[in-house]
This record gives C-alpha cells, sequence and structure tokens, in this order.
C-alpha cells in the first residue's frame, strides 16, 4: 500500500461521494453483520476504517467497535459517522493493539492495494490482534479490465504500480486462490468465498475452525 497515495486521496475525497457510501451502508454491510454475529463476534475492529461507513453500521447492530485507518483525513471522517467506536490513525502492518484484542477483524479492499510482502506481514499482523478461535475477514479484488488497461508497471512478486493517470501511485495485486494461500499464515484455517471479481476470506485464528 503506498500510504502517500491514500493519505492524498483522503483529503481530496469528493464528500458526496462519502455521503452516499455512508447511506447504503446498512444494505451493503447486512451479509457481513450477519457472518460476524453467526461467529459470535462481539468485539469487531475495522481495519483500515476509510470514510466509517462500516464502523457506523456495525454500532447500529450492537458491536464494540474499535478501528484505524491510515490516512488522518478518513479517520476524521469516520470518528463524525461512527462517534460510538474508538477510531485512531495507525498503520495496517503495525496496529498498535494488543495480542487477541478482538473477536473479530474486518480488513475490507486493503491487502490488495499493498505489495505483497507487505500484505503478508499486515496479514499476519490482523491475526495476531484476533483472539484465538476468533475470525478475520479480508476483502480483495480480482483484476479486471481497468486494473488491467490503467498503464502500470509490474514487479517481480505481481505488484501492480501505477505510474500515470487517476491512479498514479497506487499499488493493486491481484490475487485467486493459490495467491491466496500465499498470502494467509500457516496454521490458520481459511475458507474462500467468491462473488463475481470480489473475494471474500475467512480465516480463523489459531484454534478456531471454520
Amino acid at each position: 500500500m503506498d500510504r502517500d497515495f491514500w493519505r492524498s486521496s483522503w483529503e481530496r475525497v469528493d464528500r458526496s461521494r462519502v455521503a452516499a457510501c455512508l447511506a447504503a451502508a446498512e444494505t451493503a454491510c447486512a451479509p457481513l453483520i450477519t457472518l460476524l454475529r453467526d461467529a459470535g463476534a462481539h468485539t469487531v475492529c475495522d481495519a483500515g476504517c476509510g470514510c466509517g461507513a462500516l464502523s457506523a453500521a456495525l454500532l447500529r447492530a450492537g458491536f464494540a467497535v474499535s478501528g484505524f485507518d491510515t490516512a488522518p483525513a478518513a479517520v476524521e471522517l469516520a470518528r463524525a459517522a461512527a462517534p460510538g467506536a474508538a477510531l485512531k490513525t495507525a498503520d495496517v502492518c503495525d496496529t498498535g493493539y494488543a495480542s487477541g484484542a478482538f473477536d473479530a477483524v474486518v480488513c475490507r479492499d486493503v491487502l490488495d492495494h499493498m505489495p505483497l510482502a507487505d500484505a503478508r506481514r499486515a496479514a499476519a499482523e490482523l491475526l495476531r490482534i484476533t483472539r484465538p478461535g476468533g475470525l478475520a475477514v479480508f476483502t480483495v479484488d480480482a483484476a479486471d479490465e481497468e486494473y488491467d488497461r490503467e498503464i502500470h508497471t509490474l514487479t517481480a512478486d505481481g505488484d501492480r504500480v501505477y505510474i500515470s493517470g487517476k491512479w498514479a501511485g497506487m499499488v493493486f495485486h491481484a490475487y485467486d486462490r493459490a495467491g491466496l494461500a500465499a498470502l494467509i499464515p500457516a496454521g490458520a484455517a481459511w475458507e474462500l468465498r467468491e462473488d463475481g471479481d470480489d473475494l471474500t476470506v475467512l480465516v480463523r485464528n489459531r484454534r478456531g475452525l471454520l
């Protein structure tokens, strides 16, 4: 993840898009909320909280919510949207939370916007802060025409680094099942759910089984 790219993006974000995202959150987050309830979660970390749409939906559903984002401007928006959540600025590779702090950790559309080496460190960190037997939920995108079309270079690890246009400075790493298997730390039980180009990975930390 290019931290400067995302910090800058949130500083100039279109507030009408933020409002639309918040308005749609109840419906958009309903399947995830059901999943967390079924997993018996109470404390949930919104890892990469963005504008706070998920944090707000989780609060309304009765969860105790913490969360963070690398972009201070995003955290400011999220605090306004979800004033009952404990939100902070932090890095996904070094969150600052205690080990096993949460019943569940949700990280949406973050790991695929990091170089693979960083994403592996981030996945391990997010599992560290998930309690034994708890649930981590990662969502990533598969590659599509737009990701392929925008001008980019390709690293040896398969990271796309965009060098011009609207995504200049952004990193994207496309995942499939084999790639995800290499991303998830050894010893964790995991399951992949696919919905078009959206991939959702459910990971149980240590003593859990899906």
